[in-house]
């Protein structure tokens, strides 16, 4: 989720959240500070957007597909869905996905792995 905040005329700050800290839970976030336009703020946080989606700015590049899917489930997703639906969210990951692909690193993860 991302956030722009107007500061004086010509600056903008991007907030992107980042998810919870596993260890501390404290939330983490990605700051940014724009001069300009609005116009290009946005377009700055589009982009900021985008890397983190692509995983960039995820931080350990030695992450494992389980890892990432457990942090999805729990910090991304969790607050989102019913509690029926995590269950069974939680439910297809421990029984039908993560026990395949457990050992596989997310940078490792091609589309051979997924499509039949």
């Amino acid at each position: 989720m991302a956030h722009l905040e107007h500061i004086n005329p010509k600056k903008w700050r991007i907030t992107i959240e980042l998810g919870r800290d596993s260890k501390t839970c404290r939330r983490k976030r990605k700051y940014k500070t724009v001069k300009g336009t609005k116009k290009k703020a946005q377009k700055v946080m589009l982009e900021m957007v985008n890397k983190y989606e692509n995983g960039t700015f995820a931080g350990d590049e030695n992450i494992t597909l389980e890892e990432y899917l457990i942090k999805w489930l729990y910090e991304y997703k969790k607050n989102d869905i019913s509690n029926r639906t995590f269950i069974d969210y939680k439910t297809i990951l421990n029984n039908h996905i993560i026990p395949y692909f457990k050992k596989l690193k997310l940078s490792e993860l091609e589309e051979r792995y997924i499509i039949k």
